[in-house]
């Protein structure tokens, strides 16, 4: 676990990470998030990018952790909105290899499947970037969900669309539904990196990290993973 002051430092920590892997290992996979508190991550990113530092062009495909059932692609609350904002424009990272699932599709089964196939085409994800939610969530992997799942549609908890109401103005305004990597596609990337900050997350951190693994607790399942990384400005023991 690295220990940090504040979540600026969390952000330019994970962002000279994520540089030092892509200067490593060209054709680089990412899993990516969205929310709140990766936005300073992709700002560093972004200034990283700006210098020359960054080797946008070592990234092979980005796939992104979920999107929300019901919106089209220029919803301004769509997830495809969020990271065209924050990753795509100030990158300049070619559309063509950014992935994220669409919600608006006629069948959201195949569109899961197809998401799984394209992972797998890809070569699998090698670095996943995650956050965590006040129930334990990552992605959209609400309490219960099997740790055996693979990306699936999920009924979001209140408390999730409350979190992100943020982004709507309202939380009435929420899709209700998402497309989520599950978290045995999770799990199955070669590196995990959590970013984590805010006293709110305190509580659960120690909860995931430090508890029992249980699929009430989704990011418990982050114990098993041999090569995580856990990124905060929260102690926790």
């Amino acid at each position: 676990m690295i220990f940090l002051r504040n979540k600026t430092e969390v952000a330019q920590w994970a962002a000279h990470y994520i540089m030092t892997k892509l200067q490593d290992h060209p054709g680089f996979v990412l899993a990516l998030p969205t929310g709140r508190t990766v936005i300073g991550l992709y700002r560093e990113l972004k200034e990283l990018h700006r210098a020359g530092n960054l080797q946008v062009n070592h990234i092979r495909a980005t796939f992104n952790l979920d999107e929300y059932v019901g919106l089209g692609p220029t919803h301004p609350g769509s997830f495809r909105q969020f990271m065209i904002k924050h990753f795509v424009v100030p990158l300049s990272f070619p559309e063509k290899q950014f992935h994220i699932p669409s919600g608006i599709v006629d069948d959201l089964t195949k569109e899961c499947q197809a998401y799984e196939e394209a992972i797998r085409d890809s070569g699998g994800i090698d670095l996943a970037i995650l956050g965590i939610g006040q129930n334990g969530h990552i992605g959209f992997n609400e309490p219960g969900t099997s740790f055996k799942s693979l990306t699936h549609v999920v009924n979001l908890t209140p408390g999730t669309r409350r979190a992100n109401a943020y982004a709507f103005g309202d939380r009435a305004k929420v899709p209700t539904q998402a497309i989520t990597m599950g978290l045995s596609t999770i799990m199955s990337s070669r590196e995990l990196l959590l970013l984590a900050t805010g006293p709110r997350k305190r509580d659960i951190l120690r909860k995931a990290l430090k508890g029992r693994i249980t699929e009430e607790c989704p990011a418990s399942i982050l114990q098993l993973h041999p090569q995580v990384t856990v990124v905060t400005d929260q102690p926790i023991d």
